[in-house]
């Protein structure tokens, strides 16, 4: 009888998610990179390039103006807004609204409510950015012509829905906690944001004493690698560029660049780091996991608890 309740709260969750408005804009999200790459290709600016399909993911910068473009408006970058619009009301309006009270009376109760709701989150940023990851392959090969290993748009793409689960799920506890779903997004945006800036910034203020080092910097950017992997809603959504580099680069990092140097031969120049995607690998693996289960038990707890 659980078992069917939990189908019964997927199958709520669904015609819930088509009801949406903000389904709207995580479409928006997650197909701005096509768009973007297709209107360019209609403008005749030219992005052919073998990794275009990257670039769209926003794994890879290419090699002009137009693609880095692309890249910037790419899935893996707003892969974490996708999220914590989407968690911020997993649970918040139910609790507000009072569609919690009548599903925890009924059979499913409050633990089948809390693991349908978690899985129909899964399932809805897996399937949302797997089929974003084999549009961008389509679409890279339309516009930019044969692809070096496109087939891993869709796989990259599940990834990073896997990746933002955590982001959405840390989003869904400030709903839940707080009932509102603004005020999850929120929260859920500003932790992500505030987090990433912090450990940047603080790494640079504690290695970056001569910031026109070559060493100083492939330091710093080697320590950001490591810092990002070890705090999960980092780790998650980098996980899947960590994998690009290991597959599509033989294990290397792309060459980073030099800032803050007047100098045009000095600027120019790029930092090659000494740690590879595969030593960083299990770190990113091993955080991202363990965050997701921290935060979907803390989800859990929260529908357990939580006055109906």
């Amino acid at each position: 009888m659980i078992e069917g309740g939990i189908r019964g709260i997927l199958l709520y969750e669904l015609k819930r998610d088509l009801r949406k408005k903000g389904i709207v804009l995580i479409l928006v999200f997650t197909a701005l990179p096509v768009i973007a790459a297709i209107a360019m290709k209609a403008l005749g600016v030219a992005v052919d390039e073998e990794r275009l399909w990257a670039v769209m993911m926003g794994f890879d910068i290419g090699a002009g103006a137009a693609s880095g473009l692309v890249a910037g408006l790419g899935i893996a970058g707003w892969a974490w807004l996708v999220a914590v619009v989407y968690g911020g009301d997993l649970l918040a309006s139910d609790l507000r609204e009072g569609g919690y009270r009548l599903i925890a009376v009924r059979p499913v109760g409050r633990r089948g409510y809390a693991a349908g709701k978690m899985i129909a989150l899964a399932a809805f940023l897996v399937v949302a950015f797997t089929a974003a990851g084999a549009a961008v392959a389509v679409a890279a090969t339309l516009v930019g012509g044969p692809q070096s290993k496109a087939w891993m748009a869709p796989l990259l793409g599940a990834l990073i829905g896997l990746g933002s689960l955590q982001i959405a799920l840390l989003a869904s506890a400030f709903g839940a906690l707080t009932r509102n779903p603004m005020t999850g997004f929120i929260l859920g945006a500003a932790v992500t944001l505030l987090t990433g800036a912090a450990v940047g910034l603080a790494l640079g203020v504690v290695v970056l004493r001569d910031p026109f080092s070559v060493e100083s910097w492939r330091r710093y950017y080697e320590l950001t690698i490591l810092a990002s992997g070890a705090i999960p809603i980092l780790a998650g959504p980098t996980l899947p560029s960590i994998i690009y580099y290991l597959v599509e680069f033989d294990n290397t990092f792309i060459p980073l660049p030099l800032p803050l140097v007047d100098d045009p031969e000095t600027a120019a120049s790029l930092v090659e780091l000494s740690i590879t995607p595969a030593e960083v690998l299990p770190l990113y693996a091993a955080s991202t996991i363990a965050g997701t289960l921290v935060l979907a038990y803390m989800n859990y707890r929260i529908a357990l608890r939580v006055e109906a």
